[in-house]
């Protein structure tokens, strides 16, 4: 639930500590529950080959869904695919039909997309859950932009957008207008760019780099700046102000960064002025937002 409700910080340091101590045979599989996790945490990050080393020592039916992502985003669809068919045995149901969903879509498949995407619908009117309502709303409108169908596809993303909304996951609720923006790109509603826009914001937010990155490519596409703040390479700060900007992103003030290490509120202060103006940001949460992006600190 931490990570579906965007709260990574919180769930890092659970999953950190969980992965503590020595990994005796009575804690091995919360451990390897452990590590799937992290992997999937990473995933939402847009860090794939962290995610991918996470999942190195831990076999295909112990993360059946972990391993066929970083499978999918590699383009190594079939491979993907068959660990999904050995291991679908040990998933629920409906994280089965998602995953073919995004497996079909991939292998641009459309008739399988459609096929299972009408599975997940039926599904989700069976359990009468409102997370596979919207999933199903976005994995049905995802195929209509595939399809070239913008007006069926905005019907369907919109309310997706609404149900992920209403649940509080915002990473789904990001993605879904990102698709929704490009369902509106398609029929040239002027709207698409601030779709668009506020899906970046809320990827930039939360840390996920490969979506923002995305986002950014749509907007563009759309003919607007993709990104929010200029992008700085790690190179363009100084050691001492990456040490600052690790620390703002950790939520310190200027005081307790001056107290973490070792130096005066004012030359405290001058470093984070520094970095902000670097960065070309105008608030320390954006800032914040920019360490989490670029991983700063790992």
């Amino acid at each position: 639930m931490l990570l579906r409700r965007g709260d990574w910080q919180r769930a890092e340091t659970v999953l950190v500590e969980a992965l503590r101590g020595e990994p005796g045979d009575h804690r091995k599989q919360g451990r390897l529950l452990a590590l799937a996790t992290l992997a999937e945490l990473r995933l939402r990050q847009g860090r794939l080959e962290e995610a991918a080393a996470l999942l190195e020592g831990i076999a295909d039916d112990a993360a059946v869904a972990q391993h066929v992502r970083v499978g999918i985003r590699r383009g190594e669809v079939e491979r993907a695919r068959a660990i999904l068919d050995r291991g679908r045995g040990l998933l629920d149901r409906p994280d089965a039909l998602v995953l073919d969903v995004e497996l079909a879509l991939a292998r641009r498949d459309m008739k399988a997309a459609a096929d299972a995407a009408g599975s997940l619908a039926t599904c989700a009117a069976e359990l009468d859950r409102d997370d596979l309502r919207a999933t199903s709303a976005y994995a049905a409108g995802w195929l209509a932009v595939e399809r070239d169908e913008p007006a069926e596809a905005g019907s369907l993303l919109a309310r997706a957008v609404a149900g992920f909304s209403e649940l509080g996951y915002p990473l789904d609720e990001a993605r879904a207008r990102l698709a929704l923006a490009r369902s509106l790109a398609l029929g040239g509603s002027p709207l698409a760019v601030d779709e668009a826009r506020r899906a970046r914001d809320a990827f930039e937010a939360l840390g996920a780099k490969a979506d923002a990155d995305e986002a950014a490519s749509v907007l563009r596409h759309l003919g607007v700046a993709g990104r929010s703040t200029v992008r700085v390479d790690r190179g363009s700060l100084t050691a001492r102000e990456r040490e600052v900007l690790q620390l703002i992103a950790e939520g310190l003030s200027n005081a307790e960064i001056a107290r973490r290490l070792v130096i005066s509120q004012k030359t405290a202060e001058h470093h984070v002025s520094r970095v902000l103006a670097k960065l070309g940001v105008r608030s320390r949460a954006e800032a914040a937002a920019h360490a989490v992006r670029e991983g700063y600190g790992h």
